[in-house]
């Protein structure tokens, strides 16, 4: 048997084996620049010699007990088989509480100072393994820290495992394709793609594919059915998520067995692009408030509503029409809710109509929210986001305004209180417009 066989056999053993038990974590510090030191928790190898290190990298949310359980059950499967756990704390270690900015400033030197420690340390081990697990917004820190490594020498026996990863650059323009970090065409890492359907980022998740493939990665993907992002640490966990995150160990297990065939080729850093635009699309990010459209016109719609019947966006036209995408699992959609049967209700002697286009939930399961959430505009069903797609939709909840000669004129991607007197008083000169 070759070496790649029996490194793949060895995974494959881990997946099928039952849970061991395993000692508790170890803690160690790692130096870094300023005299600071980087808290490890680490679940070491049984093994006399350490066939590979998985790191998980916490997110913006911070170190989770959920994730050092995680790890805990990681352990027990990979630690007989010469595999270390190691999950770094970034967050504490620099005395910063979690959050995007915090992580922006430290996860991905420090990562890369643990990927740097662990290259050393190894550097007589032309087969040792590393796989990167990383969520959300570590994704980037991630690829960042591994594109570092590559500068100072080729990257091989490395690969990404990345959960629901954000890596855009800010919340999207309506009707514009979304921005994706530079690092993401310069990543040329295998990378493993574990994305949960009830998410933001499942409406751009063939593109983020595309995308990382145009960097040179291989890219796989797992879609999970039925549960949100965030899903194995949620307080409000549904039982398909929390059976979902049991199972996450085995699914992460079954990602690195995937990914070994393509780790052991070098990779040469690439450029990274430049993008322009990313800040000031990051300082508008932060104001929740309708913008003038200026993305293509002319999209159609036509969808079933609750009662089978086709509806046709074509058939509101000379009426001003508030069209929102949204889902029933997203706070921000339900939030939005009373306010806009609200508006309707402000606006019910003028001509105005508000369509609400729920995306890739079954009839049954919008039914049932509606029960509890009832409203007096239409609701159409895109079960299969094809309608999202050709609107270019990326967030939960977006929202177009269109005018009564079917222009849309004014778009938001985000939730809001839209029944306010500045919504209300930019409706009404929309419908005083060729009155």
């Amino acid at each position: 048997m070759n070496e790649l066989a029996a490194r793949y056999l060895l995974l494959l053993l881990a997946l099928l084996a039952p849970a061991l038990w395993c000692a508790p974590p170890q803690e160690a510090q790692l130096a870094l620049d300023y005299g600071t030191e980087l808290s490890l928790l680490t679940f070491p190898a049984q093994t006399a010699d350490t066939f590979a290190t998985l790191i998980w990298a916490p997110s913006e949310h911070g170190l989770q007990q959920a994730e050092i359980d995680i790890a805990e059950a990681l352990a027990r499967q990979l630690a007989p088989a010469g595999f270390e756990i190691v999950v770094p704390d970034y967050f504490s270690s620099y005395f910063l509480p979690p959050g995007a900015s915090a992580l922006d400033q430290v996860a991905a030197s420090s990562l890369t100072a643990l990927l740097q420690a662990l290259r050393r340390r190894h550097a007589d081990d032309g087969d040792y393994r590393i796989y990167l697990v990383a969520a959300d917004k570590a994704a980037v820190s991630a690829m960042q820290a591994l594109r570092q490594l590559q500068q100072e020498a080729p990257l091989r026996n490395t690969a990404l495992i990345l959960l629901n990863p954000d890596v855009t650059t800010g919340p999207p323009t309506p009707g514009k394709p979304g921005r994706y970090h530079p690092i993401v065409t310069s990543t040329n890492a295998p990378v493993f793609i574990v994305q949960a359907e009830k998410s933001p980022w499942r409406l751009t998740l063939l593109k983020l594919q595309q995308a990382l493939g145009a960097g040179g990665s291989d890219v796989f993907v797992r879609l999970l059915r039925g549960v949100r992002d965030r899903f194995y640490f949620r307080p409000d966990a549904t039982a398909a998520e929390s059976e979902m995150a049991r199972r996450l160990p085995a699914l992460v297990i079954r990602a690195m067995q995937l990914l070994e065939p393509h780790v052991g080729n070098p990779r040469q850093a690439a450029a990274i692009a430049t993008d322009p635009g990313a800040k000031k699309q990051s300082a508008h990010a932060r104001e929740r408030r309708l913008r003038p459209y200026d993305g293509p016109q002319g999209h159609t719609l036509a969808l079933p509503d609750l009662d089978g019947n086709m509806r046709s966006l074509e058939s509101w036209r000379g009426k001003v029409v508030l069209l929102n995408f949204w889902a029933s699992w997203c706070p921000p959609c339900v939030h939005e809710i009373p306010s806009m049967v609200m508006l309707k209700k402000r606006l019910a002697d003028r001509p105005f109509e508000i369509v609400a286009v729920n995306l890739g939930e079954t009839k049954a399961e919008v039914l049932a929210f509606l029960r509890q959430h009832p409203v007096n505009f239409p609701v159409l069903l895109d079960p299969r986001n094809e309608a999202a797609r050709a609107w270019r939709v990326s967030a939960y909840p977006t929202t177009f305004i269109i005018d009564r000669a079917g222009n849309i004129r004014y778009a938001l991607a985000g939730g809001r209180d839209w029944a306010d007197d500045a919504t209300i008083e930019l409706l009404r000169r929309l419908l005083d417009e060729n009155a």
